[in-house]
């Protein structure tokens, strides 16, 4: 009887300096660039990245590789050993214990045709270029097919199964992008024969290792290697006809068999670890003489994923076979180098281009990060700004990024920090490119930029110290009509800014710097010059004797606004208040002050009252223009009475405005609102009945231009709204309670009121 066994399988990451680009590589010794010693073992084990064949790359940067999720945790004649380990060998003498071979070897490691044009040393490399199989190294992994057998060689896997038997994690040290993956001989054989009366018989199993992508948003991309090896979605296989261990097709008893060998990259930017599910894949066995013609089986002899221990075929009379058999490959790495990112942070005070603006040495505040991010918001990598401005990224691979500036220090694959500066700092800009060249407007975070094979330089950014204003306040005689005319303030507005408005010298301010208004009055309408001032209007050369108001509520005794300066960088600074009181409020709040039409030649005003405090009586003034008033009656105040009403007759038709002089017992006063009413009298001859009503009014005689109708009771407030329509109406009363009611009847033109008396359902 004659035994064969071949196994050849490798998979290698390598990274390699020297080509068009520089790469970083696997090239270290055993004991430095990776592990001395022999295995077998699932222990992890740790490889560094060499820029030369005697240099680190700096910043080091390594790759860790360990196995989990193993299906198999005991081989035929093995109990308790795993059916995938690092270093493990095949054998041809031994069943126990699996050999071991170095965990950290050569490319060239395992013979059968491997060659330098078959791998790539970088994503963006010319393919077939770059790797050398005798100075680059990686891990070689192991798994048993013994694993798939029992003791008498018996399984219950088919010969042409595909079946999982571990998992594999490479992990970074730092995060990279589109590390290549380079693959050596993914395929062997186990094979024994018979010779009886001269005739040879061959039981050959063909398998090979397939992997799995399992990390997510990573793709796989051939970019060289045997024609065997193939790359479909996230499958790495091999697609011979009969697996082998040879990298070119050779032939065992006559049938040609290949393995699988090439790089492939893996594609995607901050990439801290790379997971592959490993399978192996028999190709059905073949039973064959040394001509590779098929013949069958004899004496019971069958094709096996592996020989048991101290087997011997069926119908030979010579010793026993002893073997372990499955398929190894070698992983590694390789890179296109990292380049460093860095840039400045500069106190750029003056907003222009973004630069250091002070005149003086450049330095910033404590406490800002700067954080590198990729294109799908996540951070690669963070660092402290120093007291001079100045930051950089070592070691950052291929790829497009942004930096962002915050108080907030990122961590590795989190999402972007917001961008935050510290108090009293604001952003003005942020520019890639040379310091006072340009400015992108864009505030603590900068535009993209890609990573190629440079270093890049001067991704800026300027910050600067706001404008501070200070809180100001007059106190002005008591608003008269609920007014305060121009001229009655005159306080100025101040505060100061730390970087002097566009230098390193702190300057006071004044009126004559620009301000922004933040927030207005709640009780009263804000005026500027004459003009209405809204949210966030700037006024330059402030002159506070332009300021009035109006609509001041009964009752208060002040008002407020915010404000703040806008500096050279068009920067809005802290907020302040800017107060305006008056000696004592208004000496009675009006609640409710209301006027309707009584009839053709009268006017029913009504007015409610709340917080007297010594107040003597009302005064009652009436104008017709709206802006002079005569004096038409006065109503004495009574603490025990709360709701006043005053009627004005003989009235010609004409629009009338009314407002209450509020007049104290030290004889200080101050005027409410105005209220104003139209009469008109009743040229349609309206008719309102049944009044008194119970239930439904009916209104007859109106214009059938378009009109409303409202419903007022005693007290003002407003229980229905409708619409005229077609010259009569309907109200249900149904809802109100007894008393009397105002209908108020409103035209474009003109309007007037009928009273009606409600009674009980």
């Amino acid at each position: 009887m004659k035994t064969k066994f071949l196994l050849t399988s490798t998979f290698l990451f390598i990274l390699f300096t020297g080509y068009a680009q520089s790469t970083i590589e696997l090239l270290g010794t055993q004991g430095s660039g990776g592990p001395a010693g022999t295995g077998p073992s699932s222990a992890n084990q740790l490889t560094t990245f060499y820029a030369s064949a005697s240099s680190p790359c700096s910043p080091i940067l390594t790759a860790t590789y360990s196995l989990s999720n193993q299906q198999f945790s005991t081989a035929e004649g093995n109990p308790g050993t795993f059916g995938t380990l690092f270093g493990g060998n095949n054998s041809t003498g031994v069943n126990a214990p699996i050999p071991g071979t170095n965990y950290y070897v050569l490319t060239n490691f395992l013979s059968g045709g491997q060659a330098n044009n078959m791998y790539t040393v970088c994503n963006s490399c010319p393919a077939g270029t770059g790797i050398s199989i005798s100075s680059n190294y990686g891990i070689e992994i192991f798994s048993t097919t013994d694993a798939l057998i029992n003791a008498t060689g018996s399984s219950s896997y088919a010969l042409n199964s595909q079946v999982q038997f571990s998992d594999v994690t490479i992990s970074f040290s730092r995060p990279v992008s589109n590390p290549v993956m380079h693959v050596t001989g993914l395929g062997g054989t186990n094979t024994y024969n018979t010779i009886i009366s001269g005739t040879t018989t061959n039981y050959d199993l063909g398998f090979t290792t397939m992997l799995e992508l399992l990390t997510p948003n990573l793709v796989l991309n051939k970019l060289s290697g045997n024609s065997v090896l193939a790359v479909n979605g996230p499958v790495i296989s091999n697609t011979a006809t009969r697996y082998g261990s040879p990298s070119t097709t050779t032939a065992l008893n006559g049938v040609n068999r290949t393995a699988a060998s090439g790089s492939v990259a893996i594609l995607g930017t901050n990439i801290t670890a790379v997971s592959f599910r490993i399978y192996l894949k028999g190709d059905g066995g073949i039973v064959v003489n040394n001509t590779g013609t098929v013949v069958p089986a004899n004496n019971g002899n069958t094709v096996r994923w592996a020989l048991p221990a101290n087997f011997v075929p069926g119908g030979v009379s010579t010793g026993t076979l002893n073997q372990i058999s499955g398929d190894a490959f070698i992983m590694g790495f390789s890179l296109q180098q990292p380049v460093t990112v860095s840039g400045n942070v500069f106190h750029d005070p003056n907003g222009a281009n973004v630069n250091n603006s002070t005149g003086t040495t450049n330095t910033i505040p404590s406490g800002i990060s700067a954080n590198l991010i990729d294109v799908n918001g996540k951070v690669v990598a963070t660092t402290m700004v120093a007291a001079n401005g100045t930051y950089s990224f070592a070691g950052i691979f291929e790829g497009t990024y942004h930096v962002s500036i915050s108080t907030l220090a990122g961590t590795q694959s989190m999402a972007e920090p917001t961008p935050t500066l510290p108090t009293g700092w604001a952003n003005t800009g942020t520019f890639i490119g040379l310091p006072n060249t340009g400015n992108s407007a864009v505030l603590g975070i900068s535009n993209n930029f890609t990573v190629t094979q440079t270093d890049i330089t001067n991704i800026n950014f300027g910050i600067e110290q706001p404008p501070v204003a200070n809180n100001q306040s007059q106190t002005i005689n008591q608003p008269v009509n609920n007014t305060i005319a121009a001229g009655s303030v005159t306080q100025n507005i101040g505060g100061t800014d730390a970087d002097g408005g566009a230098g390193a010298t702190a300057i006071n301010l004044n009126n004559s710097n620009t301000i922004v208004i933040n927030s207005l009055p709640a009780n009263a309408i804000m005026y500027y010059n004459a003009l209405l001032v809204s949210t966030g209007q700037r006024i330059t050369n402030f002159n506070p004797a332009l300021l009035s108001y109006t609509n001041i509520p009964d009752g208060t005794n002040s008002l407020s606004f915010e404000y703040s300066f806008i500096d050279a960088a068009n920067v809005i600074g802290s907020a302040a208040t800017y107060t305006i009181n008056w000696l004592g409020a208004l000496p009675i709040t009006i609640t409710r002050f209301v006027t309707m039409v009584q009839n053709c030649n009268s006017t029913f005003v009504e007015w409610d009252v709340d917080d007297a405090l010594d107040f003597k009586e009302f005064e009652i003034e009436r104008s017709k223009n709206g802006s002079a008033f005569e004096r038409i009656s006065t109503i004495k105040f009574t603490t025990q009475q709360n709701s006043y009403k005053f009627t004005d007759s003989f009235l010609p038709q004409a629009k009338y405005s009314y407002r209450l002089k509020l007049i104290n017992n030290n004889s200080s006063f101050n005027y409410s609102r105005l209220a104003s009413v139209t009469i008109s009298c009743n040229p349609s001859k309206i008719t309102v009945y049944p009044n008194p009503v119970t239930n439904y009014i009916f209104i007859s005689g109106l214009k059938t231009e378009t009109g409303s109708l409202a419903v007022y009771n005693s007290i003002g407030n407003l229980l229905y709204r409708g619409k005229i329509a077609n010259g009569s109406a309907t109200i249900n009363t149904s809802g109100f309670i007894p008393g009397v009611y105002q209908l108020l009847i409103i035209y474009p033109s003109e309007k007037f009121s009928v009273r009606f008396i409600k009674l009980t359902d």
